[in-house]
C-alpha cells in the first residue's frame, strides 16, 4: 500500500533540510584545534620558549590538545597561517583565549595580538588571569592570500589558545533556503484558499 506525503509537510521538511544545511561554510584552518598534538600547519616565528601543545589542563578548551605559549614579552612569539582568500569577500574568524593564573600570584608582563592581513586587529597588555574567553571577528580579505598570525609574551605565566576557525557564508546555501521556504508559504497559502 502507498502512503502520500502531505505536500505542505514535504515542503516543511525540504526547508528545514535547506534551513539546516545554510549555517556557515567552515573554511581551511589547518589544525586549528592543535589535536594533532603539535603545530601541524602553523608556521612558529620569533621566540619559541615555553611555547608547545599540550594535553594538560588547563592548555586544552576542548578536545584533547590546545596550544600554550610563554615567551618573554621582550621577545615575543608566535603562530601564522597563510589562508587562501576571495579580495572583498567577508570572513567569520574565531578562537578561545585564556591567560593563565600562575601559583605564585605574579601575571606582569604579558602581551597578547591578533592580526589579520597584516593589521593588528586586538591587542593585550598586561592582562590580568582569566578563564578561556571566545572572540570573534568578521574581517575582509584584501588579497588572495591572508595571513593569520597570533603573536604572544608573558613572562610569569602562559598564554593558551585553542580553537581556530575561520568560516565563510555560502550565498548559494542561502538563496536555495530562501526559494525552499518561499515555495512552502505559496503552497500553504494555496492550500487556505477557499474553493
Amino acid at each position: 500500500m502507498k502512503t502520500r506525503i502531505p505536500q505542505s509537510i514535504a515542503g516543511a521538511v525540504a526547508a528545514i533540510a535547506l534551513f539546516a544545511g545554510a549555517t556557515a561554510h567552515a573554511y581551511t584552518v589547518t589544525n586549528g584545534g592543535f589535536e594533532t598534538g603539535d603545530f601541524t600547519g602553523w608556521t612558529q616565528f620569533g621566540d619559541m620558549t615555553f611555547t608547545s601543545v599540550s594535553a594538560d589542563p588547563p592548555v586544552p578548551q576542548s578536545g584533547r590538545f590546545g596550544a600554550s605559549f610563554g615567551p618573554p614579552v621582550a621577545t615575543t612569539g608566535g603562530i601564522r597561517q597563510t589562508l587562501t582568500t576571495v579580495p572583498g569577500t567577508d570572513y567569520f574568524v574565531d578562537f578561545w583565549l585564556q591567560n593563565e593564573f600562575d601559583p605564585l600570584g605574579a601575571y606582569l608582563p604579558n602581551s597578547f595580538e591578533f592580526s589579520w592581513d597584516g593589521a593588528a586587529v586586538m591587542s593585550l597588555a598586561d592582562s590580568l588571569p582569566v578563564g578561556y574567553k571566545h572572540y570573534a571577528f568578521k574581517l575582509a580579505a584584501t588579497s588572495t592570500s591572508t595571513d593569520l598570525k597570533f603573536r604572544f609574551g608573558n613572562d610569569p605565566a602562559f598564554w593558551d589558545l585553542d580553537n581556530v576557525a575561520v568560516n565563510i557564508p555560502e550565498p548559494q546555501t542561502w538563496a536555495l533556503m530562501c526559494v525552499g521556504l518561499g515555495a512552502v508559504l505559496v503552497r500553504r497559502r494555496r492550500n487556505a484558499m477557499p474553493v
